[in-house]
């Protein structure tokens, strides 16, 4: 076998150790950013008593979103946003540009619990969760 002039050191295995960790860690944390981005794959819905906001999120990340506002005259009265999105910890980024401005914008919204048919995103100021259905896959 191999002969060693010396016991292998306690903190190689440490080091060792520590690594491998840091590798299971990266590869579950981007799992579940994939699961969580396959979830959200569909048609979502959003209903409050000041409009309605509508995603539909493909499966190479580009998506298209509509507000129409109940309270607040705005031109056009559809607002709608053309862009990509992916998911990052716990957040949705969404890279977009409004169709009618040109106006380009990035965000990210805090995502909350994430069922089959029912998802809960951070409003875009961050102070109220929105429950979203889903409309279709």
């Amino acid at each position: 076998m191999f002969a060693f002039d010396h016991e292998p050191s306690s903190t190689f295995y440490s080091m060792r150790s520590r690594l491998i960790a840091c590798l299971v860690c990266a590869l579950v944390l981007g799992g579940c950013d994939r699961i969580r981005e396959t979830k959200l794959t569909g048609n979502w819905r959003c209903e409050t008593a000041d409009g309605v906001e509508e995603f539909s999120f493909q499966p190479d990340h580009s998506f298209r979103c509509s507000n129409t506002y109940k309270k607040v005259v705005v031109q056009p009265s559809v607002v709608e946003e053309t862009g990509t999105w992916r998911v990052s910890g716990n957040k949705l980024v969404l890279d977009s540009i409004t169709t009618w401005s040109k106006q380009r914008t990035k965000i990210s919204r805090k995502l909350g619990r994430l069922a089959k048919d029912t998802v809960v995103i951070k409003s875009a100021d961050g102070m109220t969760d929105l429950s979203y259905d889903r409309t279709s896959r």
